[in-house]
């Protein structure tokens, strides 16, 4: 269902749209890997809004940084 939110946002008259999800730490604690099934989630809406050609831009906010995400500028330095 969070997939089908994020991909049908055509109601809304944007450009693109930024996803800013603040607190990630619990779910990084939690057991199994709803962190993981997120990502999956958010990867696929990125995708789905690539193909149109719109811009959909996730934010995470944490202590530290999930294993796996890059941080915010460090493409820029590679």
């Amino acid at each position: 269902a969070l997939e089908e939110c994020l991909t049908d946002l055509e109601w809304i008259d944007s450009k693109g749209y930024v996803l800013y999800y603040d607190h990630i730490d619990p779910l990084l604690a939690a057991d199994g890997d709803p962190f993981g099934t997120l990502v999956e989630i958010l990867q696929d809406a990125v995708d789905s809004w690539k193909e149109d050609g719109t811009a959909f831009i996730v934010l995470l906010s944490g202590t530290k940084a999930p294993k796996g995400v890059p941080k915010l500028g460090a493409a820029e330095k590679e």
